[in-house]
């Protein structure tokens, strides 16, 4: 916290910035990046929560799949496809689409994705529609996100409100994650056991309600 206050204090005062926090000054930046927020809580939070909650044994904990770590590759494929098909088309639709629109619809798909892992407690398949519904709302958000959070800024300082949208993106999901191991530690009866599966809903629901409160926010701003 000293260091970030000190470098934005360092930011304003100095005539060459690194990023020119004026950026934020725009409403349409100042929407898309604190929705951005949500995304990267929820896309990064998956690649911990998942693996961790189907390598349960279900017989000790009620739930999981006993998953190998070959089985949890392959059910993590989804979220790759989906990943990997939502990009480009998110692209192409952007010529004919407001972007913030994209954005906001990949923001309700990763919502859906996340609602749907809290009834996946032992069933493979919804995990596998889970990941694919959150790789197709996190690629459309990932590619749509950045052209919301430089919409309607100076040219110049596009290249830096990107910049600043992608760094976001990964705060969120750093301190998301560290945010879920807290969680899930405090579900859990001792240090070597395994939380509960509330602890993974609670996990989940915040997931989920932060992209939805992002995709509100981007609506409703622009």
């Amino acid at each position: 916290m000293v260091a970030a206050a000190w470098w934005l204090r360092h930011e304003r005062r100095t005539d060459n910035p690194l990023i020119d926090l004026g950026i934020f000054a725009n409403r349409h930046v100042s929407a898309g990046n604190l929705a951005t927020v949500g995304l990267g809580w929820a896309l990064f939070g998956s690649y911990l929560l998942v693996p961790q909650m189907i390598r349960a044994d279900p017989g000790t904990t009620g739930y999981g799949l006993s998953a190998s770590t070959a089985t949890i590759g392959l059910l993590l494929v989804p979220l790759a496809v989906g990943q990997t098909a939502a990009s480009p088309l998110a692209g192409l639709l952007e010529r004919r689409l407001p972007a913030r629109g994209i954005f906001a619809d990949g923001l309700l798909l990763v919502a859906c994705g996340m609602g749907l892992l809290c009834l996946a407690r032992q069933s493979a398949i919804v995990v596998g529609v889970a990941v694919l519904l959150l790789g197709a709302g996190a690629g459309a958000g990932l590619q749509a996100g950045s052209s919301t959070a430089t919409s309607g800024v100076a040219p110049e300082v596009a290249a830096a409100s990107t910049a600043a949208n992608s760094t976001i993106r990964r705060l969120a999901g750093g301190v998301g994650g560290q945010t879920n191991t807290i969680l899930l530690a405090s579900f859990a009866a001792s240090l070597s056991a395994s939380p509960t599966f509330t602890g993974y809903l609670v996990c989940y629901l915040l997931a989920a309600v932060l992209c939805l409160t992002g995709a509100v926010l981007v609506w409703r701003v622009h």
